[in-house]
């Protein structure tokens, strides 16, 4: 019995959580694409100094002009990406979903005694 009661719940909210699941979908594409921006934008910081301290040899004197440079380029990068994250997400905004009930409860109405 206690199966049965399981069983009728779980069908009950899957048919009425519909919307809410495609919802949890779509952000956890979102979370995964931006965690995957997130490792690329650390994946490829300090790699070229780590190589040359392993082979000895000695690394020129940071060039904070050259460094900033490069962070303005990675900055526009990272802006373009958002950009196309945010057009990605709008869009989803302006879909139209399609909802059929398939099994619809008693409607109750109150009365105001």
């Amino acid at each position: 019995m206690s199966g049965e009661r399981a069983g009728e719940r779980g069908e009950g909210l899957r048919s009425t959580d519909r919307g809410a699941t495609y919802r949890n979908g779509i952000l956890t594409v979102i979370a995964c694409l931006l965690s995957l921006l997130l490792v690329q934008g650390f994946g490829g910081g300090g790699a070229p100094e780590a190589a040359a301290q392993s082979r000895n040899e000695v690394a020129a004197p940071p060039n904070a002009a050259v460094q900033r440079l490069q962070m303005i380029r990675q900055l526009e990068a990272i802006d373009g990406r958002m950009g196309r994250l945010e057009a990605a997400v709008d869009s989803l905004k302006t879909t139209t979903l399609k909802v059929s009930v398939t099994d619809m409860p008693e409607v109750r109405v109150q009365s105001k005694e």
